[in-house]
């Protein structure tokens, strides 16, 4: 059996598929390009914080399912403390 996927069912796939898969490859990109320069360590927490970030606003939403949670003093004095360490990291 052919297991391909066939060009009719690639072309009703829904678009935040296409939009996901090229930002990923995007990401991915990026990381190889930047990686050499910030090091492991500064990249790693650059990807942390944004990841943290995205999913405040998430939450906070409720987008893509996720149940709500209000951003709150608490989540942004989290959030601050790991951009904190992210300064601390790049300038010393």
């Amino acid at each position: 059996t052919d297991s391909r996927p066939q060009l009719q069912h690639l072309l009703g796939m829904p678009l935040w598929l296409w939009v996901g898969g090229l930002l990923g490859a995007f990401g991915v990109s990026v990381s190889i390009i930047l990686a050499p320069r910030l090091g492991a360590v500064n990249l790693t927490i650059v990807i942390v914080c944004g990841q943290l970030l995205a999913s405040l606003v998430l939450d906070h939403f409720g987008w893509l399912g996720f149940e709500k949670h209000s951003i709150n003093w608490q989540r942004i004095a989290g959030a601050l403390m790991v951009m904190a360490g992210l300064v601390l990291t790049v300038k010393y």
